[in-house]
C-alpha cells in the first residue's frame, strides 16, 4: 500500500482497513489537505478511527523509547490527488457534509 500511495502512510493505513479503492475515491474528494484534516473526512468510523489509532500510537511509542519525538506532519504529510493518480478534488466548500451518528437513546422513560 506504501508503494501505490507514493510512501504516504495516512493513505496506506486507511486503504489496509479500508480498500485500496475506497481511499482512491476518498482521495477525488478530499485532497489538498492535510492529513489530519484528511482522516476525519474518512466515511468510514472504523477506517478513520484505525487511522487515527495508529498514527498516534506510532507518536507515543517513539516518546516512550526514548526516540527524537514525532508531530503527526513529520508521519504524515498533507493529502493530494496526485497520490493515487486521481481528478483534482472537488473543493471542501461544495461538499455535502458528512452525516454523524448521535447516540440520542436517553435511557428508560
Amino acid at each position: 500500500m506504501l508503494d501505490r500511495f507514493d510512501g504516504n502512510k495516512t493513505l496506506a493505513l486507511a486503504a489496509y482497513n479500508g480498500g485500496p479503492h475506497n481511499v482512491s475515491r476518498w482521495l477525488r474528494r478530499n485532497s489538498g489537505v492535510s492529513a489530519d484534516l484528511w482522516t476525519e473526512l474518512i466515511t468510514y468510523g472504523e477506517t478513520r478511527e484505525y487511522v487515527q489509532a495508529v498514527l498516534s500510537y506510532a507518536i507515543i511509542y517513539r516518546e516512550l523509547t526514548g526516540d527524537t519525538p514525532l508531530r503527526l506532519a513529520d508521519l504524515a504529510p498533507a493529502v493530494t490527488a496526485s497520490m493515487a493518480g486521481t481528478e483534482p478534488a472537488i473543493p471542501l466548500d461544495t461538499m455535502e457534509p458528512r452525516s454523524l451518528a448521535i447516540d440520542t437513546c436517553s435511557g428508560p422513560s
